[in-house]
């Protein structure tokens, strides 16, 4: 009977994760997310105002998931164009640019950060926001997310939390995630 509960209790915990990489159906355009879970202040390492924000060109989205990966990438897409960011490229889609304007021979990748201060005085003003989601195992995930000027390489804003999900996936790790880096740009002018 013990066997029983125990593998009852790990589906439930493993599969009633809620919803995962879903914006939300009613009144996603009103920030923040409502949800009980928030990235607490000791899991922020760096939290920088950016003094330019309305400046920016676009916003360059290094998106990783172990998980629902090409969805991931549109939710979080989605969330950075909710959040205010006019303009959203994927690193698919910065390597199109790059190649469309025949810029290769100067912007070399969209991943290291020398091509991509390289890449900023060819194409504009933009900023990198890595974000990545991680289930490390069953119910325990990991979220990670930094902004990087590339202009300079200073990081302004990194945090990262690891923890059980219980309940819900997006609500515990995705939304607050998008909470902070909606919170982050108000606080940058």
């Amino acid at each position: 009977m013990k066997n029983i509960i125990l593998i009852a209790l790990i589906s439930l915990l493993t599969t009633a994760c809620g919803s995962i990489n879903t914006v939300p159906e009613r009144n996603a355009e009103v920030l923040p997310w409502q949800t009980y879970y928030k990235i607490k202040p000791e899991h922020i390492s760096t939290n920088k105002p950016y003094s330019d924000i309305s400046n920016l060109d676009f916003v360059l989205l290094k998106a990783k998931a172990n998980y629902q990966k090409d969805i991931y990438i549109e939710f979080m897409k989605r969330s950075l164009e909710l959040v205010g960011f006019e303009k959203v490229l994927t690193e698919e889609e910065l390597t199109k640019l790059i190649v469309k304007n025949n810029l290769a021979t100067k912007i070399s990748s969209t991943t290291d950060m020398l091509s991509l201060h390289n890449a900023k005085k060819e194409l504009g003003k933009f900023l990198v926001i890595e974000s990545e989601l991680t289930q490390i195992h069953e119910a325990k995930w990991e979220t990670y997310v930094k902004i990087t000027n590339p202009e300079n390489i200073d990081t302004l804003l990194e945090a990262r939390m690891r923890a059980l999900a219980i309940y819900d996936v997006d609500k515990e790790f995705n939304y607050p995630v998008v909470n902070l880096l909606y919170e982050w740009k108000k606080s940058s002018k």
